[in-house]
Formats: structure tokens, sequence, C-alpha cells
């Protein structure tokens, strides 16, 4: 089909590389590093793996990192097949690439499936037909929490599959890689773009985070208000009714955005347990 000769130029080319532009953006940066979580793939058929984490933390570009190890290390780049999903009209359209395939074996590459509705029926229909069974399929998106929701569809049809975290840099492993101190990691942050100086990143980061968020019918402003009050009141304990109060929010909305902003790996929530102290 058209539209996999167009996002698998490995398929003709030896040379690649150059024109991907993740790839082509990583050569760039002046800190820059392979992944350690890209080794935790299971790349034995069958698996199916979900990578989750947050907004512009080097998903995609990990995964092209991973692509270019297989086939540098003699995997047969036929085999390896990436579909962006962004690209795709709807499940129908990704049912018929999908088809198109099944006689292959290899790695198959979701990317951006929670871009489509309806993208996880057509992949449960293929894995419970037995189509997938010769691929490792690796599964992405930028939204998280949407991608998540529908993971827990796949109970026993994972294979050897994973669940792969990706997060920003620790400190351990900001300092290894650009050896700055703690105080640089308080400003910069462990995001690849960030730790290279990117001006554009927090505003387009912040950006992107509105735009999830308006995807599923919630309200930005309430996003950022959120965020807000729970920076100004940490490291305090914070009751969902307190956060809410200030902003005139009740308990169950304060609640829902809180658990929005957690799925979104923008925050953590620790419940506190009755009997320990303050």
């Amino acid at each position: 089909m058209e539209i996999l000769s167009l996002t698998n130029p490995w398929w003709f080319s030896d040379n690649w590389e150059r024109g991907d532009p993740q790839l082509r953006e990583w050569k760039r940066q002046k800190y820059k590093w392979i992944p350690g979580w890209i080794k935790e793939i299971s790349v034995t058929p069958f698996s199916l793996n979900f990578i989750v984490g947050p907004r512009q933390v080097g998903k995609i570009t990990g995964i092209k990192l991973l692509m270019r190890e297989l086939i540098n290390s003699g995997f047969e780049p036929r085999n390896v097949t990436y579909v962006n999903c962004d690209l795709l009209v709807d499940p129908a359209e990704l049912r018929r690439i999908l088809l198109a395939i099944k006689d292959s074996e290899g790695i198959l590459i979701l990317d951006e499936v929670t871009s489509m509705e309806g993208w996880w029926k057509v992949v449960k229909g293929l894995i419970d037909s037995g189509i997938l069974r010769k691929f490792s399929v690796i599964v992405s998106g930028s939204s998280t929490f949407r991608l998540l929701k529908y993971s827990e569809s796949f109970i026993g049809r994972r294979g050897k599959g994973k669940d792969v975290e990706v997060l920003p840099l620790s400190f351990p492993e900001f300092h290894r890689i650009t050896g700055k101190d703690f105080q640089d990691y308080l400003t910069l942050g462990g995001f690849p773009r960030s730790i290279n100086g990117d001006e554009r990143f927090s505003e387009e980061l912040i950006l992107s985070l509105d735009r999830e968020i308006a995807r599923i019918e919630r309200s930005p402003k309430i996003m950022r208000a959120i965020i807000h009050e729970i920076l100004r009141k940490a490291p305090s304990a914070l009751s969902f009714s307190a956060l809410g109060k200030d902003i005139g929010l009740n308990h169950v909305t304060a609640r829902e955005y809180a658990e929005l902003l957690e799925d979104m790996f923008i925050l953590k929530i620790v419940y506190h347990r009755e009997g320990e102290p303050d």
C-alpha cells in the first residue's frame, strides 16, 4: 500500500536515517542518549507492548532508535512496519493496512493510535483471529490516559508484551549524561528538549496539554488553575475539597482533574492514610 511505502523508507533505502525527522533531530542535539527503556520492549512474537509516558518525553524517538538498532544488527528491514495512525482516516483504513501485511512477520509499530477512535477494536479483533501472532506489536500514543483506558480491553491478549513507562530523566541520569548539577536539573528538568536548551519547549508542552484536555471536552483553564493551586499549596497535605475551594470547584470536579493530570504523568496523588501523622 502507498501509505506504507511512504512511512517505511528502510524497506527501500539503506540511508533512511538521514531523512527521518526524529533521528535527524536526535543526532543534532548536544546531549543525546540511547534510552534504557527500549530494552524493556518485548520483540518476541507474539507480544503486545504499550508505551506510555508524558508528552515530549521522546517516546517515538526511542522507538525509532530501537528500529535502527534492530535493522543494524541484521533484522530484516521489511519485517519492521511502522504505521502512523495520525495519517489514517478511520479504523477501517487501519484494518486494511494490517490485513495487507498479514502474511508478514516481525515488528509492527502503531504510533499515535489514540488519535483514532475505535483503533482498539481493530487490533483486538486481529489478535483474536490470529493474524498478528507472528508480530511483536508496539502501541504508542501522545494521549497516555486514553491509551491506558483501552489497555484493559486486552487482558489475556498481551502474549509476552509489556507496559513500558517512559519518564523524564532522573537527576542521576541527567548528571551522568550532562555532567550538570542538581540546580541545573531543577531549572532544566529531564525532557530531551529542555535539557538541550530549546526555548520553545515549555510553551509547546503547555499547549500540547491544553489540546489533550480539550480533546476530551475538559477545560484547559481549569486544568491550569488546578496545577497552580497544587504548586501554591505544596508540599502541605491537600484534600480535594481544599484544592477546589479557592477556584470555585466542588471536590468531585477537583478530584476528576487531579486524576486526569496523574494519568498524564503531570502529578502523583499520594493518599493520606488514617492514623498517619500529617
